[in-house]
């Protein structure tokens, strides 16, 4: 078997947002009575989005359901997770979800970046294919890393979400290899994992913290064959 291409998720795969320090450093006075106690319960709470979104008004939870199709879904669904989660202050809500969304929090794995060089260096084209609803490329663009991608595609600009077969399809025709020479690498078995049954090889990754995941990508492409 050779992969001629590869197509990364984007979130828990290649980065991963700061919700252990700097998320939540430099708030509103009004969270004075954030202790450390309700911070970790916070981030507990917050950690299972799909859980909290069982609870939400039936408005947050049909946005929560098209989170990925619509920045405004997306806006809508997560300022009442936040809220639901605790972060109930006046304009508390509204700054975390910007800092959901600002660049300088995503910070990559310890091995994204020699990953994609390496790739690049070998003429292995690369596509990241996520299921997002702001624009990501400008995480790359911080990082310095968007010569080494050949394309970005993000559900919401594409219409649809991964499984959907399109989203892989729509990879591979950007980097013009056949799906059965296309290796997927993701973190989530239903959405990512949705691209084997187009015969795309996939590897599934755990989105741990960044400094508890140090070659997990390294060895996804060494696993085949792309050292």
């Amino acid at each position: 078997m050779t992969v001629k291409g590869v197509i990364f998720d984007f979130a828990g795969t290649l980065f991963r947002h700061d919700r252990e320090s700097e998320w939540l450093e430099g708030l509103p006075a009004s969270t004075d009575t954030w202790d450390s106690e309700k911070r970790e319960n916070f981030r507990s709470r917050f950690a299972t989005p799909a859980r909290l979104s069982k609870d939400l008004p039936t408005e947050a939870r049909v946005a929560w359901e098209k989170r990925d199709l619509h920045p405004e879904f997306h806006k809508t669904a997560y300022l009442s997770l936040l809220q639901a989660a605790g972060a109930c202050e006046p304009g508390v809500p509204e700054l975390l979800y910007q800092r959901l969304i600002d660049p300088l929090y995503w910070k990559p794995y310890q091995d994204t970046l020699l990953v994609l060089r390496k790739l690049n260096d070998m003429d292995i084209p690369v596509v990241v294919a996520s299921n997002i609803a702001w624009d990501i490329r400008t995480v790359f663009d911080l990082h310095s890393m968007t010569h080494l991608i050949s394309s970005v595609l993000m559900s919401y600009v594409e219409g649809t979400v991964k499984p959907d077969p399109q989203m892989f399809l729509s990879a591979c025709e950007r980097m013009a290899i056949a799906p059965q020479d296309t290796l997927m690498v993701g973190d989530d078995e239903q959405s990512d994992g949705g691209a084997a049954a187009l015969g795309i090889h996939v590897k599934i990754v755990s989105p741990l913290h960044p400094k508890d995941r140090s070659s997990a990508l390294l060895a996804a492409i060494a696993a085949h064959g792309l050292v």
